[in-house]
């Protein structure tokens, strides 16, 4: 028999999460919040439940007020990419996996040297590196040429603890195994979250992750 409480319970948090849509959910997620998936009856209680509660979002959505916190937190991320750091959102496993999804991240928005070579020739990348190196990596982030130092991630669990009104972390990483740029990246991360408007907390050390207090907001 299936628990509808506990089900809506964890159902709310992936849809207040913001990335889902009614339909991609209820093909998508049947098998994750029923234990019986193939009873026709639960089904149908599936659907409307799902439809019920992405009701309710949307109801909720249209009473917030611009500039949520998850607002300007997509505008930080936004001047992060700009700043060369790959943002990746609601990692679908654990902080464990984050580097090699960046690593396919990066293979995606990765460019050419003879292209590299040719956007500097026209002047393109001048607002960015003076110098190319061939040991960094270049990309085109938000469809701008830059180097790309690291990334940026969290994963659907840090997402889930937002949505609950938790602290919510954000890890970090260098592309170079290089540790002061991972150091650089932390302090752009950092600043730009509170430029934005953010409360944020750091130890100034490389090895931590930077915790965000923000009520989640995101809009679909």
């Amino acid at each position: 028999m299936e628990d509808w409480q506990q089900i809506e319970q964890q159902m709310r948090l992936r849809i207040w999460g913001g990335f889902e849509n009614p339909e991609d959910f209820k093909r998508c997620f049947v098998v994750d919040y029923l234990q019986d998936w193939q009873d026709a009856e639960n089904q149908r209680l599936f659907e409307i439940l799902t439809d019920r509660l992405f009701e309710e979002y949307r109801s909720e959505q249209a009473t917030w007020v611009f500039p949520t916190d998850h607002d300007l937190l997509q505008q930080a991320f936004e001047s992060m990419e700009h700043e060369g750091i790959l943002v990746l959102q609601n990692l679908q496993s654990t902080n464990s996996s984050a580097p090699y999804e960046a690593l396919e991240e990066l293979k995606e928005r990765l460019l050419e040297f003879d292209f590299i070579y040719l956007l500097k020739q026209l002047g393109v990348l001048d607002p960015f590196d003076k110098e190319l190196d061939d040991n960094c990596y270049y990309g085109l982030l938000h469809s701008e040429p830059v180097k790309i130092k690291g990334y940026v991630y969290y994963t659907g669990y840090r997402m889930d603890d937002a949505v609950r009104g938790k602290a919510f972390y954000l890890g970090y990483q260098d592309f170079y195994e290089n540790l002061q740029i991972k150091q650089d990246i932390a302090e752009t991360i950092f600043r730009t979250l509170k430029t934005t408007g953010l409360q944020v907390f750091w130890d100034g050390e490389a090895s931590r992750k930077i915790e965000v207090h923000m009520k989640w907001q995101k809009r679909a």
